[in-house]
């Protein structure tokens, strides 16, 4: 036993194991001082993957945008020939009647309400001033909507065409209003006084209207509301269209 305990202690080298010492307090010294490079160098592969797979995602989402709007500007009869965009004016929507409604009183009855509203048959009321809806004004309504129509009537013509406004390939703007140009150049024939009373009755007698058609609704006008809806951006313009 005594021999084989000297045998140990004799093959144990104290300078091999200095160095050795030396050299792993050394190296953990280093590594400790690096610690900042390394963190660096790792937030930086991170940020670069990140890029990557974010360029990686807009490259996607632009050839999609892309490829939708080759699609919608090819997808009818003439898409060979022309784009849609070139062509299309904005469809307009007849809204679902009431089921159920009260009767109207005959100070306020509306004219248009005797005019047959039969789908299937859309000629019996397309020559009258009905109301109708902008793509717009659809898009305040209900978020599930079902387009009902004719073959041939247009509705996929109307899908193309919001896919096409939401995605800000086209926009639609109401056509000139000739009784508007008329008063705006009698008004520029007047001098400041005449043209400053004559803009402030228009400026009450639009808010009465809206007063007054807030009373037929059963709702109270609010018109900080009102402007915030005026300047609110559509909500086909916050979505991105998908291709079914």
């Amino acid at each position: 036993m005594d021999c084989a305990l000297e045998t140990t202690i004799m093959d144990f080298d104290l300078g091999s194991f200095g160095i050795g010492l030396i050299t792993g307090w050394v190296t953990a010294y280093a590594v400790y001082r690096a610690r900042g490079l390394f963190q660096a160098t790792a937030e930086t592969l991170s940020d670069t993957t990140a890029k990557v797979g974010n360029a990686a995602v807009r490259s996607a989402d632009s050839r999609y945008v892309s490829d939708l709007i080759a699609f919608c500007e090819s997808a009818h009869l003439a898409g060979g020939q022309v784009k849609l965009t070139d062509i299309v004016i904005e469809p307009r929507f007849v809204p679902q009647q009431e089921f159920a409604r009260p009767i109207p009183s005959d100070e306020y009855r509306d004219v248009f309400e005797i005019v047959p509203k039969t789908h299937d048959h859309p000629a019996l009321y397309s020559h009258y001033n009905i109301d109708t809806l902008s793509i717009n004004e659809l898009s305040e309504g209900n978020r599930a909507i079902a387009l009902l129509g004719e073959p041939g009537s247009g509705r996929t013509t109307a899908l193309l065409a919001i896919a096409l406004h939401s995605l800000g390939k086209i926009r639609f703007t109401p056509p000139p209003d000739k009784v508007q140009q008329q008063m705006d150049s009698e008004e520029e024939r007047m001098n400041e006084k005449e043209r400053s009373v004559r803009i402030k009755e228009r400026v009450m007698m639009e808010q009465r209207a809206k007063e007054q058609l807030a009373l037929e609704r059963g709702v109270k006008f609010d018109e900080k509301a009102d402007e915030e809806t005026k300047n609110k951006l559509p909500l086909f313009n916050w979505h991105q269209p998908v291709e079914q």
